[in-house]
């Protein structure tokens, strides 16, 4: 158990720190070591993920066999748990979906190039099931309160993906399980992730909706919406001050420093989800300025968004509203807007998509430390979702770059293997069995790529 957790832990550790578990979701592999004793769900999941890691790691056919041996155990003990009675009270199901989970995102046939079902979402829906049987109350004190605080993020990726608002964004599941313990970091963070599924479920009606009076409601809600989020967003990062920027490519001249131990690695994490969900929301906000799309956006010099400030929103040239959000006051320009010169001719719409380039840029020359030796198997397995968000901001044709290295380093990472898996191979898995060229635009858009980011 101790190789396992120091593989599958950022710099060797073999048990997530107290400052760790505060900005990363990590602190469930606590409890793998002592359901590994009395958990059969659990103890054959841990072996099918050691003895694969060890496996690819020396090149052992033999134990890789074993280790599917093991994980296929685990399914049989999943299904005799479910079969009981009281199933979804057994916290040893919930650890085990996890561990499966990552299995089911890493491990895959070296020769094969074709997408394979991805059971990775089937194993959170899963834990999102047991969750939603046990209540909130259930998660307040022991093993099951960290269980389902470090499971909220993947929770939240589901109902995204789904487009659905998620059935933990409510008061009880928010409050009812920290009565007893302070709220983390990165627990504050995911409380404010959480609305975003129900902005996505708005905007799938928004596009399904014949009616024009029900649409100019949902446009209206969907950019209340997403100025709440920024607002609370602005003020979570105003709580952490100067540092958002220690792996921030616009904070630093030279090369940014990797992350020296568990914390750093946990805090990177946090950072890099703090940056796309950003970037999400000015996505979605350039897509209504642009009266969906209609604007056009003026040709620009080349570099031109590599100096512009965001010193100045809604000119003369935007003839939308402007939502009653002032995004010039937000503490992300608030180090250049008091000084940066008005700059004519830039609307709303060309600021909110440099926007969300920005925090794409920022999430491509951070998203590399995910894969670093020190990175521990599950910061990767982290790290692969955040990269295969990037990607789909690249993949849409209206997308530019800020710096015009963002694709290139994006590609570099294609070869870099995760336990002899090449990333490029894994993420062509996640995004369905293509891995199309990206987009190196440098001149800047034509058009609101709206809703393209999803």
């Amino acid at each position: 158990m101790g190789y396992f957790g120091s593989t599958l832990l950022a710099a060797g550790t073999t048990m997530p720190s107290d400052a760790a578990m505060g900005f990363a979701s990590m602190g469930w592999t606590k409890h793998i070591g002592p359901l590994y004793e009395t958990d059969p769900a659990v103890r054959t999941a841990a072996m099918a993920t050691s003895s694969a890691i060890i496996a690819t790691l020396h090149n052992d056919k033999q134990l890789q066999v074993k280790g599917i041996q093991a994980y296929n155990a685990s399914v049989m003990e999943m299904v005799k748990g479910l079969q009981r009675t009281n199933w979804y009270k057994r916290d040893g199901l919930l650890t085990a979906a996890r561990i499966m989970a990552t299995f089911e995102l890493l491990f895959i046939s070296k020769e094969k190039d074709t997408p394979e079902p991805l059971a990775w979402r089937g194993h959170n829906q899963g834990q999102q099931a047991i969750f939603l049987a046990r209540g909130p109350a259930a998660f307040a004190t022991g093993p099951a309160h960290q269980l389902y605080a470090d499971a909220r993020i993947n929770m939240v990726m589901l109902s995204m993906g789904q487009r659905k608002r998620s059935p933990f964004a409510s008061p009880a599941w928010d409050k009812i399980p920290w009565k007893k313990h302070p709220k983390a970091v990165k627990d504050e963070l995911i409380d404010l992730m959480q609305d975003i599924p129900e902005i996505l479920e708005y905007i799938e009606e928004f596009k399904a909706s014949p009616d024009p009076y029900r649409r100019q409601e949902l446009e209206t809600l969907i950019m209340g919406r997403c100025n709440e989020v920024r607002a609370d967003l602005d003020a979570w990062a105003a709580d952490r001050g100067d540092s958002l920027q220690r792996f921030d490519c616009f904070a630093h001249a030279g090369p940014i420093e990797p992350p020296k131990n568990d914390v750093e690695f946990a805090f990177h994490h946090m950072t890099t989800i703090y940056w796309f969900t950003l970037g999400m929301t000015s996505c979605i906000k350039s897509f209504f300025t642009s009266q969906q799309g209609v604007e056009r956006i003026p040709e620009r010099p080349l570099g031109f968004y590599a100096t512009y400030t965001g010193g100045s929103v809604g000119t003369p040239a935007s003839t939308t509203s402007s939502y009653d959000y002032d995004d010039v006051n937000s503490p992300a320009s608030a180090s250049t807007a008091s000084t940066a010169p008005v700059q004519p001719g830039v609307s709303e719409t060309e600021h909110y998509l440099w926007e969300s380039a920005m925090y794409a840029t920022r999430g491509v020359y951070a998203v590399r430390f995910f894969f670093t030796h020190d990175a521990g198997v599950a910061h990767s397995a982290a790290g692969l979702m955040s990269l295969a968000v990037l990607l789909r901001f690249y993949l849409h044709p209206a997308t530019f770059c800020i710096t015009g290295q963002e694709v290139e380093i994006l590609e570099s990472m294609y070869n870099i293997p995760i336990l002899g898996i090449p990333i490029g191979q894994l993420l062509r898995r996640i995004l369905g069995g293509h891995l199309p060229p990206l987009v190196a635009n440098l001149g800047g858009p034509r058009v609101s790529h709206g809703l393209g980011w999803f």
